[in-house]
């Protein structure tokens, strides 16, 4: 009698603390998995973060190499002749004319901004304040903001700047523009500039970035023309 006893008080005694053992090593476990995983995530999807960025900028950067090389077009050079018969050759060169995924407004215009012919309604672009920097530096002119994006290329005639070919993504064609996807439906992709959010699947995307209660991954596109244009992916803990 007095064996079973001493076991039986001997097993209260240790069967408590061997649980706690055992469950103390398998929390520890569940945690050191647990945050495995996470990490594991966290990079995933910063990775595609930053594999959409670059993806982002070369695709601005191609079109803006695509741009110039058809300001250099000699039918583009001709436009800008004056007496050549050009009405007609233009209009059907342009008429079809789009470059990118999205169709944009294309249109040459002379060096005071004044349309010579467009792809798209009639506009002109007089008075802009990146003439200078086209006309006077020779420079290409890239913007992107809430209105969308704009490429500006110099076109020379005998080495000097006349005319322009200017390039514009309403902010609905820049979207489709810069198409990127996101992990899943929980996430919100936002589009950032020097100046602020320049297009979010979400109306609060500003509030959504400085809230702790959320999850954001940022990459950078690699433009020196946009600096500080970035990507974020947002999603709620």
């Amino acid at each position: 009698k007095t064996a079973p006893t001493i076991f039986s008080h001997v097993l209260l005694r240790v069967l408590p603390m061997a649980v706690l053992i055992l469950l103390s090593v398998w929390m520890g476990v569940s945690y050191v998995a647990h945050t495995a995983v996470t990490e594991s995530q966290a990079a995933r999807i910063q990775g595609q973060a930053e594999v959409m960025a670059v993806a982002m900028g070369n695709r601005i950067g191609s079109t803006r190499q695509l741009l110039e090389n058809l300001a250099e077009n000699s039918l583009i050079i001709n436009g800008l002749i004056e007496g050549v018969e050009k009405d007609f050759y233009l209009e059907v060169f342009f008429r079809n004319l789009h470059l990118g995924p999205a169709k944009g407004r294309i249109t040459l215009t002379d060096y005071k901004g004044r349309t010579i012919v467009s792809n798209h309604v009639v506009v002109t672009y007089e008075n802009m304040d990146w003439i200078s920097r086209v006309i006077n530096v020779g420079r290409t002119v890239l913007r992107l903001d809430r209105t969308g994006l704009l490429l500006v290329a110099p076109v020379r005639y005998h080495g000097r700047p006349e005319g322009m070919l200017v390039l514009q993504y309403s902010m609905d064609q820049t979207q489709k523009f810069l198409v990127f996807d996101k992990p899943n439906e929980d996430w919100k992709r936002t589009l950032l500039g020097n100046k602020g959010v320049i297009t979010s699947d979400d109306n609060d995307a500003a509030k959504l970035a400085g809230s702790s209660r959320y999850t954001i991954f940022k990459a950078e596109a690699d433009l020196p023309e946009l600096p500080g244009l970035r990507l974020e992916l947002i999603n709620k803990n």
